[in-house]
């Protein structure tokens, strides 16, 4: 009678064997009642009800905060992709001039080819017996 007041109304629920029999094994594998296993799959069932109603509010909420910083962020991929192909242009006119134009094609080739590699591989790393 006590648990009758604490948890609210009593419902009668029929179920067919072989839910019955899962239940009944669930139940006792994770050592409580029938009762607490069905309980506690009501219970999920509209928790994860109740987040996917909330989540289109959730997503807009979400949204109306990131909106704000998407065309800052998208200025500063701009500013730094400008600012690293400008550093790329000088070092190569600095080496084209030390070294000469063939010399530095091959370099720069390579240079590319090896940081196309580090990127898929998701690593900058140096190679092996290599100098930066």
């Amino acid at each position: 009678m006590e648990m009758e007041k604490r948890l609210g109304e009593i419902a009668t629920v029929r179920f067919n064997k072989k839910i019955s029999s899962r239940l009944k094994a669930e139940a006792e594998a994770e050592g409580i009642t029938v009762s607490e296993k069905v309980r506690d799959i009501v219970e999920k069932h509209y928790r994860q009800e109740c987040t996917r109603e909330s989540l289109p509010e959730v997503e807009e909420a979400l949204r109306r905060i990131i909106d704000r910083h998407v065309e800052r962020l998208a200025g500063l991929s701009v500013h730094a992709g400008i600012a690293a192909g400008t550093s790329a242009w000088l070092v190569r006119s600095l080496l084209k001039k030390e070294f000469g134009s063939k010399v530095i094609s091959k370099l720069w080739t390579e240079s590319i080819s090896k940081s196309k590699q580090n990127l898929r591989r998701g690593t900058m790393e140096e190679q092996k017996g290599e100098d930066v």
